[in-house]
């Protein structure tokens, strides 16, 4: 919307608009709706109108599509802003035929009296759409007459022969609720692929652990740098991209990874598609190719869970944080970072109680059961306990904590524990295997999946029973 003064008024002259217009209400709704006018002459609707027009039912062309030629009434009047510069309009004492656009506050009762049918319902479509974003404009046609000063009490009209419920039904009709996410959808088209990243990324942040953060956000950036989309608007993503990415035909990946790839691109698109950047989810209708792959790239790689010998392998060996992880892992089943986050409360004297950090489970492990270690761990959290000293934070490991906690430095605490194992001997092992040693001596013991999924921190039975071999 452009101002020029001219005197002491101000003359609106809007830009082309090419899709319904957010913000504006009537302070002076007094037109007729029912009033037999003649319709304005159509125009060529934008992309955005079409677009709109091809979905939304119910509301006719002339009121979704808007062009400065129909919309500013001093275009209409044959009033140009260059006759005021060049003085011909002052010399001539012709003035312009309109206050204002058709649509603005600024229009005078009796100019409303003159807009066609067509251009009455779109006021109040208008009003209705900016009603929820308004503090102090409401629209007569919605506000109630008081009647101060002499002025007849009434309900919310327009004028004295058309009735709040005329108007009401034009808003029902224009499906108001739909034309808003429609309106978002066009805006969102102007949405970057490189800022929608930014945003799932924070989103992701809000409950999501930081691994599984990490691994996502990588999978989602070589997505776009792969297909250069960066640069580009959300909605051009096709399901072309998001196949040539999980179906490379000259990567040798695994199911799983293609699997992994496939989850990520598809959380990212899911947010754009929520918050309404972009229609639908390419990512749905693309699948894992197995015609690629071979039989070693279906296989999934199979964790083996450590023998109580090859446990005492790596007892002998390991000092300080990798002794007690290594205990606590394998008889007691926490995650590696549970283990590295493990605090001083957590340690009662019967019971390990802690939350694990990848599902915000609360897992309470009796140390006194002989499938816990029974005195066995009770003797390494004692040794532990001699061993370290407290320091100003909570947790029993604060470096390794650290280090867990960073994206960037994690893998060194893992790949610390790779070495260990190498040198006792123990190959294709990891410090995750420990975990499966919980979960199989339990099963071996009679327990139940879903107890052991208690134990563990599994929130379906399904995960668990990947854990016992």
């Amino acid at each position: 919307m452009k101002l020029r003064k001219i005197g002491s008024r101000r003359i609106r002259q809007h830009e082309a608009v090419k899709a319904p217009v957010v913000g504006l209400a009537h302070r002076g709704l007094h037109a007729d709706l029912g009033r037999a006018t003649t319709s304005a002459q159509p125009v060529s609707l934008s992309p955005a109108s079409r677009f709109i027009e091809s979905i939304q039912t119910g509301i006719e062309r002339s009121e979704l599509s808007y062009k400065r030629a129909e919309i500013s009434p001093l275009v209409m009047g044959g009033v140009r802003m260059s006759g005021f510069s060049d003085g011909r309009y002052s010399e001539s004492g012709q003035v312009p035929p309109k206050s204002s656009c058709y649509f603005c506050p600024a229009m005078k009762p009796q100019e409303l009296h003159d807009l066609t049918q067509e251009k009455l319902k779109r006021i109040v479509v208008i009003e209705a759409r900016a009603k929820p974003r308004l503090t102090d404009i409401d629209g007569l046609w919605r506000k109630p007459v008081k009647g101060m000063r002499g002025a007849t009490p009434r309900p919310g009209r327009k004028t004295k022969a058309t009735s709040r419920e005329e108007a009401d039904a034009v808003v029902a009709a224009a499906k108001i609720d739909e034309i808003e996410v429609l309106s978002s959808i066009m805006n969102g088209r102007r949405m970057t692929c490189a800022r929608v990243y930014d945003e799932w990324v924070e989103w992701r942040k809000l409950s999501k652990a930081p691994n599984t953060i990490q691994a996502q956000a990588y999978m989602v950036a070589r997505f776009l740098n792969e297909n250069n989309l960066g640069g580009h608007f959300v909605s051009e993503v096709t399901e072309l991209h998001v196949d040539s990415f999980v179906n490379p035909p000259d990567e040798d990946i695994s199911a799983v990874t293609r699997k992994t790839r496939l989850a990520a691109v598809k959380s990212y698109l899911s947010y754009a598609e929520s918050k309404a950047y972009r229609f639908g989810t390419p990512a749905r209708l693309v699948s894992i190719n197995h015609r690629l792959l071979t039989r070693e790239q279906k296989e999934q790689k199979k964790r083996v869970p450590f023998t109580h010998e090859e446990y005492e392998k790596v007892m002998a060996r390991a000092k300080g944080f990798q002794r007690y992880a290594t205990a606590i892992s394998y008889w007691a089943g926490l995650r590696l970072s549970d283990c590295a986050n493990i605090e001083w409360s957590c340690i009662r004297e019967n019971e390990i109680i802690t939350w694990t950090r990848k599902r915000n489970a609360r897992v309470a492990l009796p140390i006194g059961d002989p499938l816990i270690g029974g005195g066995l761990l009770g003797l390494i959290i004692l040794e532990m306990m001699d061993n370290i000293k407290p320091t100003k934070t909570p947790f029993i490991f604060p470096a390794e904590a650290a280090l867990i906690n960073d994206p960037s430095t994690q893998t060194q605490v893992s790949a610390g524990f790779v070495r260990l194992f190498k040198a006792a001997g123990i190959e294709d092992k990891t410090f995750h295997c420990l975990r499966h040693s919980f979960a199989t001596r339990l099963s071996k013991a009679g327990k139940t999946e879903e107890e052991i999924g208690t134990l563990i921190g599994h929130a379906d039975v399904k995960t668990t029973r990947g854990y016992i071999h």
